[in-house]
């Protein structure tokens, strides 16, 4: 997170020491459990477990859910496509870190995106995403800047999380779904 981090985090959009676009969604909460949450979002190669509209999900590379796994994601209704990178991936403190290395996002005219996000449990017992933040090069076209890329990207994040949610309130949690052991059919004893 060295440019978002460095430079001040609680800004919604600003540009970095290093002249790059960054912005950040922070302390969003969700009204799921932090294991649906994490479960679906972590799933990498399979965001179209909660993902509403169409969506062709693909690894490309590597494993799901580990660091250098490529998934390639087609949005044919938002009109993109988008092929990106895990980079690191924290089961335990609920962290992930991706960039995008090939898309049509925007035409194809933004480069160099990184993300990194952080979920946690509240005191209720749901989901929060701490953070999901990002940066950017500058975006080299007519009618962009820094505050209107920032708007749209904070659109999609939060369209994602709101499927994410609704997919998550049914996900079961793992001590409620059945084990082969609770649901194995009694097999008669042979008489004696």
């Amino acid at each position: 997170m060295e440019g978002v981090v460095a430079d001040n985090p609680l800004e919604p959009s600003h540009i970095t020491s290093e002249g790059k676009w960054a912005g950040s969604l922070n302390e969003f909460p969700l009204d799921c459990t932090l294991y649906a949450a994490w479960d679906l979002f972590s799933d990498w190669s399979h965001w179209d477990r909660f993902r509403s509209g169409k969506i062709v999900a693909e690894l490309r590379e590597g494993e799901n859910r580990k660091p250098g796994a490529v998934r390639f994601h087609d949005y044919p209704d938002d009109g993109f496509w988008i092929t990106e990178r895990l980079l690191t991936i924290d089961e335990d403190e609920h962290t992930l870190s991706f960039n995008i290395e090939n898309h049509t996002f925007l035409g194809g005219a933004m480069t160099g995106y990184n993300g990194w996000v952080k979920f946690r449990e509240t005191e209720d017992k749901k989901a929060m995403l701490e953070y999901w933040r990002y940066e950017v090069n500058p975006i080299q076209m007519e009618n962009q800047s820094p505050e209107i890329f920032h708007a749209t990207v904070m659109g999609l994040y939060k369209s994602f999380l709101a499927d994410l949610v609704k997919a998550g309130q049914k996900l079961p949690e793992p001590d409620a779904v059945p084990t082969a052991e609770a649901t194995a059919v009694p097999t008669a004893k042979p008489a004696c």
